[in-house]
């Protein structure tokens, strides 16, 4: 016998167990029916009867320990951060369990958040990660809940601070993104850095922007095809044309506590597709490139391992983490 036919089994005879103490019940509620104006049927009346009955016994056999009620089990919690790993594809977002590549959380994208093709911009946060929309819309997404708030309009890229604090972010520009704006979350103060006004164009403007993981300096790209990686301290310049390139021919991604860059070394001819690399900033190498086909890495602020989202090469993206492949997402971060 199953626990639902238990459970009815159980209050059935709790109801047979009252109407035998009682046995003139039936006759009471009958007599009450006849006194109306509009007399219920007898038969209804029974039923009536029965099932108030029967409820009774079931809430009683709630505390009898022989009868078992299903409940649905508790999610588990989320990964610790180091092992936390969000990723978009289609309508949904995804938490991972890093160590072993399974969702833990499974939240379904609002409208305005779906696109089938690979998000332009999304950067995950402590608690939370920043989508952004074909239509330049910048939404949190609730890595717990799942529940979406919209953030800013007309942004172009966007990175969280390590601690989770503050979202720098390039506006959009039709003539080309000249400044990085560095947004308190809590407050919503903002302060802004920008290029000298005439000195880009839509191809020589910013284009990426990436946090050191100690929260202390910002990198971010210009160009395109001639890219180039500048380093900026938020506390100190607001005129980013005064910087000189820390990385020639190179578009950052990410940035490793160990000090390495994650990102794409464009060392020939603009119909030759980038190589994704690392380069380490304390001695000025190339390291071993990252997985071939990498269209998207990320690294992890705390140990430097990272994530690629393979979509070179291939119409199948998926999701390279920690000797996992998981097919079909477009974006991750950790």
């Amino acid at each position: 016998m199953n626990p639902t036919e238990e459970l009815l089994a159980r209050a059935l005879r709790h109801a047979v167990a009252d109407v035998e103490a009682e046995p003139d019940a039936l006759d009471r509620l009958l007599a009450r029916t006849r006194r109306t104006r509009r007399p219920v049927k007898p038969w209804l009346a029974v039923a009536a009867a029965l099932v108030m009955v029967v409820a009774a016994a079931l809430l009683r056999s709630g505390d009898d320990p022989e009868v078992h009620v299903a409940t649905t089990a508790p999610a588990p919690p989320l990964p610790p951060v180091a092992e936390r790993v969000a990723a978009a594809r289609d309508d949904h977002l995804d938490v991972l369990d890093a160590r072993t590549g399974t969702v833990v959380r499974h939240h379904r994208l609002p409208p305005a958040l779906r696109h089938p093709d690979p998000l332009p911009g999304f950067t995950a946060g402590k608690q939370a990660v920043v989508l952004l929309t074909a239509t330049r819309a910048a939404w949190t997404v609730d890595l717990e809940t799942g529940r979406a708030t919209h953030l800013l309009n007309e942004v172009r890229f966007l990175a969280f601070s390590p601690d989770g604090s503050s979202l720098a972010y390039v506006p959009f520009d039709s003539n080309g993104s000249g400044e990085i704006v560095v947004r308190q979350l809590d407050s919503g103060t903002e302060r802004r850095f920008h290029l000298s006004p005439g000195s880009y164009t839509d191809f020589t403007g910013i284009s990426s922007v990436v946090w050191r993981p100690d929260g202390t300096r910002l990198a971010f790209t210009r160009g395109h095809y001639g890219y180039d990686t500048y380093v900026l301290d938020p506390g100190a310049e607001s005129d980013l044309s005064a910087l000189e390139p820390a990385v020639a021919k190179f578009a950052i991604h990410a940035w490793s506590p160990g000090g390495a860059l994650y990102g794409f070394y464009y060392c020939c001819a603009e119909a030759e597709p980038p190589v994704p690399v690392v380069y380490d900033t304390r001695g000025r190498t190339l390291l071993d490139p990252l997985p071939a086909g990498a269209g998207l890495v990320d690294a992890n602020d705390l140990d430097g391992r990272y994530l690629a989202i393979t979509t070179r090469q291939s119409r199948s993206p998926a999701l390279v983490v920690e000797g996992h492949r998981l097919p079909g997402y477009t974006r991750a971060a950790w």
